[in-house]
């Protein structure tokens, strides 16, 4: 169960995550819009003579109100999420949970200004630096008006000061942080690559694939950046989709169906016999009756203290739910012992180790042999050391043993503790159950996560179909002046983007296959899979989503008039 809550917990860290990388792109993407609208305003204020000073401190004041609501309505829906959480696990706490401290609002405080700084202020510096000719001469509004070095500078700082905040941990902000950036640019070289050599076989806006190919290669620098926009987009939410899928399966999976509701302990070497031949009787197939006994190590070198006792057994056959990751399993010579990864890891224990191990008195020498990944989610008897019986067949112990019973023999239990009045006997049925039933609750709040994470990567999608409208519209103002046909110019449109969504869902798809594997793997320590079919859903999911964006957004294009945007009434 711990795992479990270390898996979720892990999730939770994942969605944050993947919440600021898909935020921090919409906010970058938001503030552009907003600085291009803007344009026509700042330029009208320096004509009529007002500093540049005072225009400074009242876009500050508009940004900083931004900043202000924004970080209300984060704490705001946080509450409720929190609230929504304590709800769905309130029964597994003694008490109500007491309110959060300060730490949740100065983390969303220090969110809120830092995207601010590193997203939004670049470019609202740069906008102070326009002249005020720029509103009559009426020239193209592209990035080229702003010193975009400055503006990624910020933007990559920023982010990379969040993945700090947020992570807590040099190393893995380095290896997220730089994985990104290196993607990032190995599609966008490969995009710009592919746009800039299109060679389209002249413009005609009445043959569809041929504007489509004047439109990509003339517009390559923001169609790149729009592709590795959604990609990662794309990317980030199917990876959280995966990673919440495979997780909350191996969870369910974790017990399976006639996983045992018994454990038997205390029984002694004169019941042993008598017990299997009872469970035998009554057609119950238990696991194996193993010996356990109370164990400390000693080193026989200097290193770190081992100051706990252990539950010790001996076998000859390595038991079900137990991998050996390093070293090899027991041969009839040797006299070493075999450790769970999680005794190596807390007492810095390696292979070949030697060891004193004392058994109520009697020492033995030994060392370590090898090191098991052990199951403990099984239900099953399972040990942190095992010895090879050879070595430990005069040592006095007790034995332990599982089994399933069925419903339709539940009053068993009473006949056996009858029969062996000895023997100690849990029943793990009603374990079992608040075991599945907070694995349903903690699934239900990484479903929310994927929701939360599900939106931003939508938003984010919105933002930069957006944009790229806004630079259209005055194209198609002159087309339609033109007296191109408003149907033919929605569908090249509409070809664009679906296009652009195609390359987005296909690259983001397989970036999210490869990254799940990995984060499965590592992170939450489960056997990861290929999801291949994600490639499909990704394309297709990516297709439709940019589709529908795409034509919402193309009918509001063309229902305005030539004589409104190039009066640029929208502004």
């Amino acid at each position: 169960m711990g795992r479990a809550i270390k898996r979720a917990s892990n999730f939770f860290l994942l969605g944050a995550l993947l919440a600021i990388i898909l935020s921090s792109l919409a906010i970058a993407i938001c503030s552009l819009q907003f600085i291009r609208r803007h344009v026509d305003y700042v330029a009208v204020f320096k004509a009529l003579g007002l500093a540049p000073s005072q225009i400074r401190n009242t876009y500050f004041l508009v940004f900083g109100l931004i900043a202000l609501f924004s970080f209300l309505t984060g704490i705001l829906i946080g509450w409720i999420v929190q609230i929504s959480f304590t709800e769905l696990l309130k029964d597994y706490f003694p008490s109500n949970l007491p309110l959060p401290g300060l730490e949740p609002y100065l983390i969303s405080f220090v969110t809120a200004f830092l995207c601010l700084i590193g997203f939004a202020y670049p470019m609202l510096r740069n906008l102070f630096s326009l002249a005020p000719n720029v509103i009559l001469r009426k020239s193209n509004r592209n990035l080229n008006y702003f010193n975009s070095s400055i503006y990624v500078i910020g933007g990559l700082s920023s982010f990379y000061v969040l993945l700090i905040f947020f992570i807590k941990d040099f190393l893995l902000t380095n290896i997220i942080y730089f994985s990104i950036l290196g993607f990032a640019a190995i599609i966008f070289s490969l995009i710009f690559s592919i746009f800039k050599f299109i060679k389209p076989l002249g413009l005609n806006p009445l043959k569809p694939f041929k504007m489509l190919a004047f439109e990509l290669s003339r517009r390559k620098l923001f169609n790149s950046m729009q592709i590795v926009a959604m990609t990662v987009a794309i990317a980030l939410s199917l990876v959280a989709y995966s990673a919440s899928t495979n997780l909350i399966s191996a969870w369910e999976n974790s017990l399976p169906e006639n996983a045992p509701n018994n454990l038997l302990f205390n029984i002694y070497e004169g019941e042993k016999d008598n017990l299997i031949n009872f469970l035998e009787r009554n057609e119950i197939e238990s696991n194996s009756v193993y010996p356990v006994t109370s164990a400390r190590f000693q080193r026989k070198s200097s290193g770190k203290e081992i100051d706990r006792t252990f539950n010790f057994t001996w076998m000859s056959e390595l038991p079900s739910g137990n991998e050996i990751i390093a070293g090899d399993w027991f041969e009839d010579t040797e006299n070493g012992i075999s450790i769970s990864t999680e005794i190596s890891e807390d007492y810095d224990l390696r292979i070949n180790d030697e060891i004193v191990i004392d058994l109520a008195g009697e020492k033995i020498e030994s060392y370590i042999q090898s090191i098991r990944e052990v199951n403990w989610e099984n239900f099953s008897p399972n040990f942190f050391a095992i010895g090879f019986p050879k070595n430990f067949q005069n040592i006095s112990s007790t034995y332990i043993t599982s089994f399933h019973v069925p419903k339709e023999k539940e009053s068993l239990s009473a006949e056996l503790i009858k029969n062996f009045p000895t023997i100690s006997l849990i029943s793990l049925d009603a374990i079992i159950s608040e075991v599945q039933s907070i694995i349903s609750k903690v699934s239900q709040a990484l479903k929310l996560i994927l929701g939360l994470t599900l939106i931003a990567g939508l938003f984010l999608m919105l933002a930069t179909v957006q944009e790229s409208f806004k630079q259209r519209e005055k194209q198609n103002a002159i087309l339609k002046t033109l007296g191109l046909n408003k149907g033919v110019m929605q569908k090249n449109t509409f070809l664009e983007f679906l296009t652009i969504g195609f390359f987005a869902g296909l690259l983001g798809s397989l970036l999210a296959v490869i990254s799940t594997f990995f984060i499965e793997k590592t992170v939450f320590e489960i056997t990861p899979k290929i999801y291949w079919e994600v490639i499909l859903i990704g394309a297709i999911s990516s297709i439709l989503v940019i589709g529908i964006i795409a034509a919402l957004f193309t009918f509001y294009l063309n229902a305005k008039t030539p004589k409104d945007v190039l009066r640029g009434s929208d502004a």
